[in-house]
């Protein structure tokens, strides 16, 4: 009787300190009405000029989804890899806490975890409510969820635990619930995700990083062939079935396999936010991103700087192109985001050489000056300023000491810019620059015509646009519009109702000049068969800074390279890595538009189409060419001379001989279950749910 008496006792005062121990842990946890409410944070994403999916900042979200509704494979392969016993237990399973116990003992360190769905689905809620943080493992949480699982089971039915679990967990950071997941990845909602797309999801949940499909391709296809396994294991498929799965997966959306243009998209998101509140709504932005000019321009930057970086000492390089009215087409801010998210194109600001020339020759052509007006090509001295053309003993004066503008502009001469400037004035050449676009800071003196201020390569090609956007202002931008998610258009782009800023008698001396730059001046490397190209090429003091901005009809592109440290590149006759990469870029965007189909366009050393048709060049009038002592044209002002930007253009004196274009590979269908009709379809259906 006494024992029986003492376990009697001891089972009193065990219920007690168990009933103590729920009451206070119990009545810290949050009201579970509020479990069935998923927390959200305005996300904004963007699309590029097609509308597909380019990027999102903030946390995504999918459409609810029940459990009953998804297809069944769903739901098993996230049983038999999260919780087998889920519908045979009360929120806590003993059998599963055993059983994970021995298996770590046996291991010798934690191979399996015994918190049950619910469990995990209390974690999530007490961490979302900032009770818990993410690396607390004290024993107070623990209790704390094994309290909080048990409410939820007598709360809610076990679809119902399934369904805020699925819309609750996070499938990779900023991407919430399973639809989310099954968007991001797959470009379709959970409702419709096959066999091996479901096994690639639930494999997320054992590690978001680790079994990535995006970045750990082959660990995430391992993974979700074990799953697929244990599903044949414990009967839910068949072993058919599991083959037939992994033989035949459903490739990951296009834009994930390519994680490219996230200079682009930060620079657009700083734009979104001078335009619209980015915090309070969920928003949904089109952007001006061609996908396929993007892609050539880093396939082509990476390889002009492997095979040309090394020998001029260049060890960055950033690109801008735009379509005349200013809509950027392609960016790159740097050879790689990962390793230096710094925007080269929209936040450095760098010496740009002989390219300001623009702005003073603009101004003089607007003081009455013709592209065949005399200017003297005579050293000149200013205040103690004393240009020089590039390395005078190779480059002599003209003998009668004048050049048209047509050819001092196209011959980069500094003397004569230098005159020009005097003439004209250096505030009118800074109001011009003004007028374009530039808003960077400029030297109030007459250096300011040989670049010695700092620019960036956005705006510098913006103020070249003017020429392409027929005397308009052509101001640099990424967005098209904006709308939440009901579908409410909160921004859109109109076109400016503001009259040219430069007027045709200007406009037509400018293309002039800049289209002889190509035809005889420093930019002649970059001449492509039958495309009329109007361009102007820089270098700052000692090679610090390589540009060139150059426009065909239907884009205008700038390229800059460089070192960030300033550091002077090497001088090397026929064109700077900037002229390279401009021409590499422009010949394979003419090879795209000639056949979109193919999946590579750049080959880069392969002949153009002749049929492609493109304006024709204009002819010059004729006149007395110089006559250097060699065919390589320079300019670069006297480095001692303070405040002056050398400028050392190059050209080619042939062009390289041409390689014949490599095999076209057959290209891979994009989806296993839709053709390209009904996925068009179906990625609009998704947005406009996402929207709604």
């Amino acid at each position: 009787m006494s024992f029986l008496k003492w376990l009697f006792l001891m089972a009193i005062w065990g219920a007690l300190i168990l009933g103590v121990i729920v009451l206070w842990f119990g009545s810290t946890l949050p009201e579970l009405e509020d479990l069935t409410q998923l927390p959200r944070q305005a996300s904004v994403t963007l699309r590029d000029a097609r509308g597909n999916i380019l990027a999102s900042y903030g946390d995504l979200y999918g459409r609810p989804v029940r459990a009953e509704d998804l297809p069944p494979h769903v739901i098993q392969a996230l049983l038999v890899t999260e919780d087998r016993r889920f519908y045979h237990h009360w929120g806590v399973d003993p059998i599963g806490l055993v059983r994970a116990f021995t298996r770590n003992v046996k291991a010798g360190h934690v191979v399996q975890g015994g918190s049950t769905i619910t469990q995990q689905l209390a974690k999530n809620f007490l961490q979302s409510k900032k009770i818990f943080t993410l690396r607390d493992r004290s024993l107070k949480r623990k209790i704390s969820e094994a309290i909080l699982a048990f409410q939820i089971e007598r709360r809610f039915t076990k679809n119902q635990i399934l369904t805020m679990y699925l819309n609750r967990v996070c499938m990779r950071e900023g991407t919430w619930g399973l639809d989310a997941a099954s968007i991001r990845y797959f470009g379709r909602h959970a409702t419709e995700l096959g066999l091996y797309e479901s096994a690639i999801l639930v494999g997320l949940l054992k590690g978001i990083s680790r079994y990535s499909p995006v970045a750990h391709q082959e660990r995430s296809e391992e993974r979700a062939k074990k799953i697929l396994q244990l599903m044949v294991e414990a009967k839910m498929i068949s072993q058919d079935a599991a083959v037939a799965a992994m033989a035949m997966p459903a490739p990951l959306e296009k834009g994930l396999r390519r994680q490219s243009a996230r200079y682009f998209t930060d620079w657009v998101m700083e734009q979104l936010a001078e335009l619209v509140d980015i915090h309070s709504e969920d928003l949904e932005v089109m952007t001006t991103l061609n996908i396929p000019l993007q892609h050539i321009a880093e396939r082509q930057a990476k390889r002009i700087m492997e095979t040309r970086g090394a020998e001029y000492k260049a060890s960055q390089v950033a690109l801008v192109s735009m379509a005349p009215d200013g809509a950027v087409q392609a960016m790159l801010g740097g050879t790689e985001y990962r390793s230096s998210p710094f925007n080269r194109a929209t936040q450095a600001h760098r010496q740009p050489g002989s390219t300001f020339k623009y702005f003073c020759y603009l101004a003089a052509l607007e003081e009455g000056y013709t592209p065949h007006s005399l200017i003297g090509d005579t050293p000149v001295s200013i205040g103690g300023w004393t240009p020089k053309n590039f390395d005078s003993a190779i480059y002599k004066y003209h003998p009668v000491g004048q050049v048209s503008l047509l050819t001092a502009f196209a011959k980069s001469l500094n003397t004569s810019a230098a005159r020009l400037v005097l003439d004209v004035g250096d505030s009118k050449l800074r109001a011009m620059a003004r007028r374009l676009g530039i808003t960077s800071p400029m030297p109030k003196n007459y250096t300011v015509v040989l670049g010695t201020g700092g620019v960036t390569l956005v705006e510098l090609t913006g103020a070249f646009a003017v020429m392409a956007n027929q005397g308009y202002k052509a101001t640099p931008y990424g967005i098209r519009w904006v709308k939440n998610r009901q579908g409410k258009l909160l921004y859109e782009r109109k076109p400016s109702q503001t009259p040219p800023i430069i007027n045709k008698k200007v406009l037509q001396g400018m293309n002039e000049l800049l289209t002889e730059v190509i035809k005889s001046g420093t930019g002649r490397a970059a001449a492509i068969p039958n495309v009329w190209i109007r361009g102007k090429s820089g270098t700052s003091q000692r090679h610090r800074d390589a540009w060139f901005i150059a426009m065909t009809p239907d884009l205008v592109t700038g390229v800059w390279s460089g070192c960030d440290n300033e550091k002077p590149m090497n001088y090397v006759p026929g064109g700077s890595p900037s002229l390279h990469l401009w021409k590499a870029f422009h010949t394979s965007v003419l090879h795209y538009k000639k056949n979109p189909s193919l999946p590579e366009w750049e080959d880069e050393d392969s002949p153009l189409p002749q049929e492609v048709t493109q304006e024709e060049t204009p002819k010059a009038p004729p006149q007395t060419p110089l006559k250097p002592e060699r065919e390589d044209e320079e300019d670069l002002e006297d480095e001692e001379a303070e405040g002056e930007g050398d400028d050392a253009e190059e050209d080619e004196e042939e062009d390289e001989p041409v390689k014949s274009p490599k095999e076209t590979p057959s290209i891979a269908p994009r989806s296993t279950y839709h053709n390209e009709e009904e996925r068009k379809n179906l990625m609009q259906e998704i947005w406009e749910n996402m929207m709604q």
